[in-house]
């Protein structure tokens, strides 16, 4: 979940993820100020143990 006041800064997120040509997680409901979206499957790109 991502909370944030600024529902343009949610509304532009939502659609940069649409767009994206790299999986992108699924967005699972909008009830601002509150973004829920899924978990991306495999593994992080940092580095282990962050």
């Amino acid at each position: 979940m991502k909370v944030d006041a600024d529902q343009a800064r949610i509304d532009v997120e939502v659609e940069a993820m649409a767009l994206a040509s790299v999986p992108a997680p699924q967005v699972l409901w909008r009830k601002p100020p509150v973004l829920a979206i899924a978990a991306v499957p495999g593994d992080g790109a940092g580095p282990p143990n962050c």
